[in-house]
């Protein structure tokens, strides 16, 4: 089946508060989209304004473990979860261009082609601390060349807490954003 949205649905999109956040990915195990639902709910919920999660991605009949769907379903924040479905690559570039964030808590990307497409949008990534986007993400945040944030696997709470420190600063987001593209 699909999701369809009517206008009324989208106003979290609409909101001039919102920071987007933007999923990318199949719904495989290893991508933790269900644990980004959960520690989305728990950001939106700390900051108190609109944070609007488009999860992009999942092929018909494909997925591990909670399928993200379900995971929407029980969360508190539902009505600012999108599931955008599974798009072309071409489309990407619109959907990168659209969002202030990334946010992919894959605990076992050998590369992570997403995170690199993000970073040459200017869209700063949230990734796990492993495999490897620390080999081209840099999350220290004493570093100038500081590109995105990198969370220990599995760690719902520091997903929170990164949700919660990009989209609490603009000014950081865009620096970390220029940072990536460079």
């Amino acid at each position: 089946g699909s999701v369809r949205y009517e206008p009324s649905q989208l106003t979290a999109l609409l909101d001039p508060r919102a920071v987007v956040v933007l999923f990318v990915g199949r719904f495989t195990a290893v991508k933790r989209t269900a644990l980004l639902v959960r520690a989305h709910a728990r950001a939106r919920t700390a900051l108190g304004h609109p944070l609007p999660l488009v999860i992009w991605g999942g092929a018909t009949g494909e997925w591990e473990g909670e399928h993200p769907a379900d995971a929407v379903a029980k969360s508190p924040w539902s009505s600012e979860v999108y599931l955008a479905g599974w798009r072309g690559h071409r489309h990407l570039a619109h959907a990168l261009a659209s969002v202030d964030l990334l946010a992919v808590p894959s605990v076992a990307e050998s590369f992570g082609l997403v995170y690199v497409e993000a970073m040459a949008m200017g869209v700063p990534p949230i990734a796990c601390d492993a495999a490897g986007p620390p080999t081209f993400i840099d999350a220290d945040p004493a570093s100038p060349e500081r590109a995105g944030w990198l969370v220990p696997p599995d760690d719902e709470t520091a997903l929170v807490d990164a949700l919660i420190a990009a989209v609490s600063d603009a000014p950081e987001r865009k620096l970390r954003g220029a940072n990536g593209r460079a």
